[in-house]
């Protein structure tokens, strides 16, 4: 223990522990926590980091004085209770205990738990300061009452300098890497990613983003302006409403129309971000901007083709719903059904397949199983309750719909006539079907889906 070094000795350790230099942050905390112990002569040194609020403190090291075992399990503090604890750290550097009664009982208060879990005493904390922000504590722990000296807190203060010297470093190369990563990242990323300024001059744009923008790979972008690549109604929008929004909800997303060189405006999804410094004020913004010129196109082109399979289902007579896989629950009904079976819509809305299909639930259940599995499933001739409590004699047959996420959860019905069904009609219904337009229509809209013939 410290008792039997002198003045001297204890400073000297601590002068050569500043000099040293460690590979891992691990190393260096473990180093600290020792010649604390030594020195100041306690029974325990633990080192803490605070909670990006200040409200919680959470335990990076915990070495035992006398065993230098690490604790098993991590551990975290709740302080917002003890105001004074925090108050103290940052006007003094140093939060001390000569004994334990002299804290006030609160109820519900971790720090004084922690202090009678751990037949803890006095307590000497140390700030832990990393760029003039308050970031955590050196603890010194003691299981009898000790007035702490001067020299105490001195000492203090300086070994809890050298383990913010120990993170800041450990800090810096964790963002080297992790920045080394995340460019490459960026780079080779097909979204269009870019950097500006608070007010918005470019600072860096990734291949995507000067594709987009049209912009050759080496063209320089330092001082061009972002509002450059807007339209006159959007360059508004950023200005009045965009900015502001940005800079007090920190992030922003929406449809904008941008202008590349050589004139090609088009409309995108851009997302707006803002990172803040430890000060709080807005360093930089980020941009991440998609085209919709191809989805414009491609839902121009389903709704085209959904549009031309509504009219020849029309013409054919034919009625559709859609019943959810599972529960058999009616919804998506057209006038026809409702004409068919005597229902107003939202009524048949309330109604299960159970409800108005002759078939026992367990047929039911294992036809739209199957469906569900292949893709179709004929049905042939069925009976369907009327609202009078009559039956109507009909031909049905089961489609499996796919939703946009790609999951074939529900199923879609058709019911026609059966004497509209002649072999000829049949292999030709619907022409659309076969098409690839009416393909990419099913893959991304919620539509029934005919699966025969076999696509």
């Amino acid at each position: 223990m410290g008792t039997s070094r002198s003045l001297n000795e204890r400073d000297t350790m601590i002068d050569a522990l500043a000099s040293q230099r460690f590979e891992h942050l691990k190393q260096a905390l473990a180093e600290v926590s020792r010649v604390a112990a030594d020195v100041i002569d306690v029974d325990h040194v633990s080192i803490w980091l605070f909670a990006h609020d200040q409200s919680q403190i959470y335990c990076i090291h915990d070495t035992s004085a006398t065993s230098d075992a690490f604790r098993s399990h991590p551990l975290s503090l709740d302080v917002s209770l003890r105001p004074e604890y925090r108050q103290a750290l940052e006007r003094h550097s140093i939060f001390r205990l000569t004994d334990r009664r002299e804290l006030s009982p609160r109820a519900g208060d971790d720090l004084a738990a922690y202090l009678d879990e751990r037949n803890i005493v006095a307590l000497l904390d140390s700030a832990i300061v990393i760029d003039g922000m308050l970031n955590g504590v050196l603890c010194h722990e003691h299981r009898h009452a000790r007035s702490w000296t001067r020299a105490d807190r001195r000492r203090a203060r300086k070994l809890a300098d050298i383990a913010a010297n120990a993170i800041l470093v450990e800090r810096r190369r964790r963002s080297t890497a992790l920045g080394a990563r995340f460019r490459l990242l960026v780079e080779n990323s097909v979204d269009a990613i870019g950097m500006a300024s608070p007010e918005g001059i470019l600072e860096y744009l990734n291949p995507a983003a000067r594709q987009i923008l049209g912009l050759a790979p080496d063209e320089p972008v330092l001082g061009v302006d972002f509002f450059d690549f807007l339209d006159h109604y959007s360059a508004e929008r950023m200005r009045e409403s965009i900015f502001p929004a940005v800079r007090k909800e920190g992030v922003w997303t929406g449809r904008i129309r941008l202008v590349a060189r050589k004139d090609r405006a088009f409309d995108a999804t851009t997302t707006i971000s803002v990172y803040r410094g430890s000060n709080g004020e807005i360093e930089y913004l980020s941009c991440m901007i998609r085209d919709l010129a191809e989805q414009i196109d491609a839902e121009r082109r389903i709704a085209e083709v959904q549009s031309r399979y509504e009219a020849s289902l029309a013409e054919s007579g034919d009625t559709l719903f859609r019943v959810d896989g599972r529960y058999l629950q009616i919804y998506d009904v057209d006038d026809s059904l409702c004409a068919l079976l005597g229902y107003e819509s939202h009524q048949l809305k309330l109604l299960t397949l159970h409800d108005v299909s002759e078939e026992s639930s367990g047929v039911l259940c294992k036809r739209v199983a199957q469906t569900l599995l292949d893709g179709h499933l004929l049905c042939g001739e069925q009976r369907l309750r009327h609202a009078d409590g009559s039956w109507v004699d009909v031909e049905m047959a089961m489609i499996r719909v796919e939703g946009s996420d790609g999951l074939a959860s529900r199923c879609g019905f058709v019911i026609y006539e059966p004497s509209w069904r002649s072999d000829a009609t049949w292999r030709n219904w619907p022409t659309t079907i076969h098409s690839p337009a009416w393909r990419t229509a099913i893959s991304c809209v919620s539509v029934p889906r005919p699966c025969w013939p076999p696509l």
